[in-house]
């Protein structure tokens, strides 16, 4: 059985047919930016932080139980997960869960020299 509402507001979504996401309160008040928070602020740090290649660990493994994920150097389908301490496991997500493949471990990688390296 399919009932209609008659509802007073202001459309935001419609999913299909069949549900409509609507506003019934008043307008919410646009919030003021700080100055600090201005893009003539923030745009010059932004600038400053991607010239730096990479992250530093310390704003990635915030808490325990965090982990990093890039792509597996050799196959494009697998991820490998680091953890704080330094391991890496190779694996894939399945249903938002990471899981381990019977892959050997991924090394270290050791930085680049500065010399040219011979082929």
């Amino acid at each position: 059985m399919v009932s209609k509402r008659s509802v007073k507001g202001t459309l935001i979504a419609m999913v299909g047919d069949g549900l409509a996401l609507v506003r019934t309160g008043p307008e919410p008040a646009p919030r003021k930016t700080p100055a600090s928070e201005s893009a003539r602020v923030l745009l010059p740090k932004l600038g400053r932080a991607l010239s730096r290649p990479g992250l530093p660990r310390s704003s990635v493994f915030t808490r325990p139980g965090i982990f990093a994920y890039s792509a597996h150097p050799d196959n494009p389908r697998l991820l490998v997960q680091e953890a704080e301490d330094g391991s890496r496991v190779t694996g894939r997500m399945i249903g938002a869960k990471f899981v381990p493949c019977a892959l050997p471990e991924i090394p270290v990688r050791k930085p680049c020299s500065s010399g040219a390296e011979s082929a």
